[in-house]
């Protein structure tokens, strides 16, 4: 009997929609360049928000000597229009911005579950 991975990454959305806070993603897509006219576009500002929980780290969790004092985990739903990565901030309804660094898609066979990212200012 296979796992059902749809419905995990279901559950997920479902506590961080119970637990978690609504939160916008924000990142920087460069503008292009167009040979035709020689002209370069202004870079644009994508955004999504999003159900997210930003947790403290546990003492046994900096075990890679990467996260620093003040950094959160960034737990962030699945259900997304485009997947976060470093050049992504994440912004909580308080104002507090955090940059998200080293995300990881948990995606066990090739579906997007959860994301995981860690959170600095």
């Amino acid at each position: 009997m296979a796992f059902d991975y749809p419905a995990s990454a279901a559950t997920a959305a479902a506590l961080l929609d119970t637990f978690g806070q609504t939160v916008t993603l924000s990142r920087v897509v460069p503008g292009g360049y167009d040979p035709a006219t020689g002209t370069v576009s202004p870079d644009t500002v994508q955004s999504q928000t999003c159900k997210a929980a930003i947790l403290p780290y546990r003492d046994g969790d900096y075990l890679d000597g990467t996260v620093k004092a003040g950094d959160r985990k960034a737990l962030i739903e699945p259900n997304l229009s485009w997947a976060p990565d470093a050049t992504t901030k994440l912004t909580e309804v308080s104002g507090s911005v955090w940059q998200l660094e080293a995300v990881t898609e948990v995606a066990p066979a090739g579906v997007p579950v959860l994301y995981k990212a860690n959170a600095t200012r």
